[in-house]
């Protein structure tokens, strides 16, 4: 079934929404179809500090030489990869589908990169700026839907 998708994210939410504009409809719809929200006090630090031997695990599992990434750089990278994944089985599932993307500069092309080709040729247009919480009417104006 062919469609079209607009898909937005953000540092926490991913938002799926199909485009339709059926024939003699003069504004097209834009419905949300699914979700994905991840916890946002992942950052929040915790009274208790983590015991030495988990420490000492997490410094273990770097690379000899190498520093440990900060925790929110740990914390986007995983928002990342589970994002890639979402869109990659939701539009597995729409194989003649494409779709638009819109995410801020400092995520988008690092969703993007990890998503198999096959849905990566499927892309259109993407935006770099956060639009989550857009209203349909404003998504329309932002990918110049008509």
């Amino acid at each position: 079934m062919l469609g079209k998708f607009i898909i937005t994210a953000d540092r926490y939410r991913l938002r799926i929404y199909r485009y339709a504009k059926a024939r003699g409809q003069f504004t097209p719809s834009i419905q949300p179809v699914d979700a994905l929200d991840l916890r946002e006090d992942v950052e929040t630090p915790r009274a208790d500090p983590a015991p030495p031997s988990a420490v000492g695990a997490v410094a273990a599992a770097a690379a000899p030489g190498e520093e440990m990434p900060e925790p929110g750089v740990m914390l986007a990278r995983q928002a990342t990869a589970q994002f890639s994944a979402k869109i990659a089985s939701f539009l597995a599932e729409q194989p003649d589908a494409t779709w638009d993307f819109a995410a801020p500069a400092s995520m988008r092309d690092s969703v993007i990169e990890l998503l198999p080709e096959s849905v990566r040729s499927r892309l259109g247009q993407t935006v770099a700026k956060d639009l989550v919480q857009a209203p349909p009417a404003e998504l329309r104006e932002h990918f110049a839907l008509k």
